[in-house]
């Protein structure tokens, strides 16, 4: 199979490993830092015209610009690897590619795969999701082996608002380990925020058992054990006044906020993540807000 991947950074990379270690041609959109032997182009045309298979791996706010100059048509099947939502609408990243694109066989992929761990050659796991049962088989062909297991399924909203969930609860974690809070408010924090994925999931028709998978509790639980992911680290530095350099996890939140406030649902963790992030309250003052909520039965307060 012919696997062309764009995007250069830690994600894009680890896949171009990945397919190559499953026995795959691969070509890369971009020059990449750290893997030399793979072959690069810097003609979009020429991506597409060598690809059967196209891993998106650019960032959610850079898809569309990225979109506008491949020139995708009806033969492609198009993955959207990149955690987020459509910066412009709210809406899901796959549809944007459905939308703007002729290539309608799209899919999403997502899991407990941290790219610093796939280029030291650890295992991982993934899941690709499609409506389209040949871009599963095809993603799980590209990059199943030894060092990878993909599983597929057929809800790609559920799992892409599982990953994005699991970006912005890994820089909470990170802010709780960052006070030394204990592993108390790291159970707190997992089992709050999936509880609000789920709802939000829930109320836009996605399957609540999605978010215990491995795009949603897998995904969160690799990210928040690690120094080397970059929301869990950020996390940890806001809570000390140190600057980082994540991008993805606070856009992600708003983002994510915005969609529930859109549907009535709240997301008082993620909203609390938000008001820290505009430094509206320190950590510290949000945390103290939350365990202050009023007791609920049921546990969803």
């Amino acid at each position: 199979m012919r696997v062309s991947i764009l995007g250069a950074g830690p994600l894009g990379q680890s896949l171009a490993i990945l397919a190559k270690a499953a026995g795959h041609e691969v070509l890369m959109g971009y020059r990449p830092d750290m893997v030399r032997e793979i072959p690069v182009t810097g003609d979009p045309a020429a991506l597409a015209a060598f690809s059967e298979l196209v891993l998106l791996a650019t960032p959610g706010w850079e898809l569309a610009t990225t979109l506008e100059a491949l020139p995708l048509g009806p033969e492609h099947r198009a993955v959207v690897c990149g955690r987020g939502l459509d910066p412009s609408s709210g809406g899901w990243l796959s549809d944007l590619v459905a939308r703007t694109t002729p290539a309608l066989r799209v899919g999403v992929l997502a899991g407990p795969a941290e790219p610093t761990d796939i280029l030291a050659g650890s295992p991982c796991a993934m899941v690709v999701a499609s409506a389209f049962r040949e871009v599963q088989r095809m993603v799980q062909s590209a990059l199943h082996s030894p060092l990878c297991r993909v599983y597929t399924s057929d809800d790609p909203h559920g799992v892409e608002l599982a990953a994005a969930f699991a970006r912005v609860l890994a820089l909470v974690v990170g802010m709780s380990e960052g006070m030394y809070m204990g592993p108390g408010a790291r159970g707190l924090v997992v089992s709050r925020g999936l509880a609000e994925a789920t709802r939000l999931g829930q109320a836009l028709g996605t399957r609540a058992e999605t978010f215990t998978g491995l795009a949603g509790l897998g995904d969160l639980v690799a990210a928040s054990t690690s120094d080397t992911n970059l929301a869990y680290a950020a996390g940890k530095a806001i809570a000390a006044g140190r600057p980082h350099h994540e991008e993805v996890a606070p856009r992600v939140a708003r983002l994510l906020v915005r969609r529930a406030r859109d549907v009535g649902v709240e997301l008082p963790l993620t909203e609390a993540t938000c008001a820290i992030l505009d430094g509206a309250v320190t950590p510290a003052q949000a945390f103290q807000e939350l365990m202050g909520r009023k007791a609920v039965s049921g546990g969803e307060g």
